[in-house]
């Protein structure tokens, strides 16, 4: 038998492992353990009751005993585990250990390590871009905070972007650290714009071409691909970082990218801006998500899901009309038809827009854009052949950050979001109490979220100036991302995602 305790620090891991007589490999493993009462408990546990997480919902560790913290770990197993994150043809033997929470986590394991189907059996072009030292250090690029003229000119690094958005922030004109950025307001953001950056091409254009890395004779940055952050933080709400990005800018190597032709390439930032995904990049147990753990990433060759899930990414990631032209090449009129899983999920109709890119083909508002996310988690695990129940498992048992803050978070009428917690505050929100702070408004209006609760209590106390529409609607992912399986499941069932 073995255990993983933690006092809750991520570098205070450590484990206790029991050994009985020599024979074959079969042992009990429980993970995650932050009370030794629970051991004993669990090995005691009769098997009622909803399964554990890791923290609750608002916050503070799940301590409860269940008989489904207490996996079975065989040779059976381990091979299952060797064919996740080892290189082909590790022995089970050799397999590195995972940390499954629950039965359920192992199911969802079980699933993920079968996929016939992973990137490394598509064709596709791949690069880790300039190298931060040795391009400064040769005069390829300065670290000069400025405006580009064009996206030809921009130097990517990993606070760009984030989950589905190619546009998330942008360095402040005297950046000095990866704090240093602003957001951008994505309800009225342009129909063009280049984001400012921190680095600038320090020689000539031919000279700095022919450094970049080239693809079948062309340099990367003509191609579209989908980015991911390198580095994991495992201590954040999300740990995988993708998003699709046009042709034109280069990326430091905290960033990679990868390109495939535009269909498969939109299906990976879609696929990889999900939950299940996320979760496989906390599992590999990885500071980096370098190509050979994401080589091992399911893909499926082909799925009738793929058809909401490219539109649903492309109406998250094209942002601006520099995203027209992969609009127009993929553009499904199956999508006419679409609409959200539930009505209240979304505030956007999704059968509203053109085929040619307009203003309208994004989702910009808070609600939309998670809406939209929430949806693709669902997708995926259909992709996945997932359950429900295993896709809700992953989200108890990995996502303790995310689960916190949804756990306080509603959105008003307009779809714009309030959250208890600055970290996934939304924009407005953060606009306004900034300004509070500035003496503009209120004092009151310093912390949004405690207006909220007064709101709550009493729906007349608050003034709210028209910054936003009640009646206000909570976040609840795990019902949402159930109720989006159970609907789109039955969608494919009739027939509404054939050709």
């Amino acid at each position: 038998m073995s255990f993983s305790c933690s006092t809750g620090q991520a570098a205070a891991w450590y484990g206790v492992a029991i050994y009985g007589s020599h024979g074959r490999v079969s042992f009990r493993q429980i993970g995650q353990i932050f009370d030794p009462s629970t051991v004993d408990a669990s090995l005691e546990h009769d098997g009622s009751g909803g399964l554990p997480g890791v923290q609750y919902p608002p916050g503070g560790w799940d301590l409860r005993a269940h008989n489904g913290r207490v996996v079975t770990v065989n040779e059976e197993v381990l091979g299952r585990w060797a064919q996740l994150f080892d290189e082909p043809g590790t022995p089970a033997l050799e397999a590195r250990l995972l940390r499954p929470v629950t039965t359920s986590d192992l199911g969802a394991l079980d699933i993920l390590s079968t996929q016939r189907q992973r990137l490394s059996h598509h064709v596709y072009s791949f690069t880790q871009g300039l190298n931060e030292t040795n391009a400064k250090r040769d005069g390829t690029i300065r670290w000069e905070t400025g405006q580009p003229g064009s996206w030809d000119e921009v130097v990517l690094q990993g606070p760009h972007f984030t989950v589905a958005t190619p546009l998330s922030q942008q360095p402040r004109p005297q950046c000095r650290n990866a704090q240093d950025y602003d957001a951008f307001n994505l309800e009225l953001l342009p129909a063009q714009i280049v984001p400012r950056t921190n680095y600038q091409r320090d020689c000539d254009r031919d000279t700095y071409v022919a450094r970049l890395d080239h693809w079948n004779g062309r340099p990367f940055t003509d191609h579209w691909r989908v980015a991911w952050r390198a580095m994991v933080d495992a201590g954040t709400e999300r740990s995988l970082h993708a998003a699709l990005v046009p042709p034109g800018p280069a990326h430091v190597n905290a960033v990679f990218t990868l390109h495939s032709t535009p269909e498969l390439t939109t299906r990976i930032a879609g696929l990889w801006s999900t939950l299940p995904f996320d979760y496989l990049a906390k599992q590999a147990g990885r500071s980096n998500l370098h190509l050979d753990v994401m080589n091992r990433f399911p893909l499926p060759v082909s799925s009738q899901f793929y058809r909401p899930l490219v539109h649903r990414t492309l109406r998250l990631n094209c942002l601006t009309r520099d995203y027209e032209s992969l609009w127009v090449e993929l553009f499904d009129p199956v999508w006419r038809r679409d609409s959200w899983s539930a009505p209240q999920l979304g505030r956007t109709p999704l059968d509203g827009f053109q085929t040619t890119w307009t203003q309208q083909t994004p989702l910009r508002s808070d609600q939309d854009r998670r809406a939209a996310l929430v949806e693709l988690d669902a997708l995926a695990a259909l992709t996945l052949g997932l359950t429900a129940e295993q896709l809700c498992a992953m989200y108890r048992t990995q996502f303790a950050v995310l689960r916190k803050y949804e756990h306080q978070m509603v959105f008003d009428a307009e779809g714009r979001k309030l959250c208890a917690f600055h970290q996934s505050a939304g924009y407005r929100q953060s606009q306004l109490q900034d300004e509070a702070k500035a003496g503009k408004l209120p004092k009151e209006w310093q912390n949004l979220w405690k207006l909220y609760l007064q709101h709550e209590a009493d729906p007349g106390s608050v003034d709210w100036l028209g910054h936003y529409t009640p009646p206000f609607t909570r976040a609840d992912r795990e019902a949402e991302m159930t109720r989006a399986y159970n609907e789109f499941a039955a969608r494919a069932a009739a027939g509404e995602y054939d050709d």
